[in-house]
């Protein structure tokens, strides 16, 4: 958690860009930091409308895992094409646990 909440918003930007970078993390982690909200905050509302389209989070992380993360949101983070694609990419995908593993 010490890490991940003094981690430079600059380096996850620069992290946020490929969109690969998510699948190569293992699921546990991902989840971790997914639900961190100082990273979730560096990260800018265009390059999060991308990661919602190119990326597989649904079908690695619980109902329960994206809905926090979505809770963790700014506003100025949230548009109506990121909620559209977070429901039919993200949420469709999802594993049928609802709650934390």
């Amino acid at each position: 958690v010490w890490f991940r909440d003094r981690l430079p918003c600059a380096t996850v930007r620069v992290a946020a860009l490929d969109p690969q970078f998510l699948d190569k993390l293992p699921t546990d982690l991902l989840s971790k930091v997914i639900t961190s909200r100082h990273i979730i905050s560096c990260i800018e509302r265009q390059e999060l409308e991308k990661i919602i389209q190119s990326s597989n989070l649904g079908a690695r992380l619980s109902f329960s895992t994206l809905m926090y993360t979505a809770r963790n949101l700014r506003l100025s983070q949230i548009s109506l094409k990121m909620a559209i694609s977070f429901l039919t990419k993200q949420v469709s995908r999802s594993t049928p646990r609802l709650f934390f593993n």
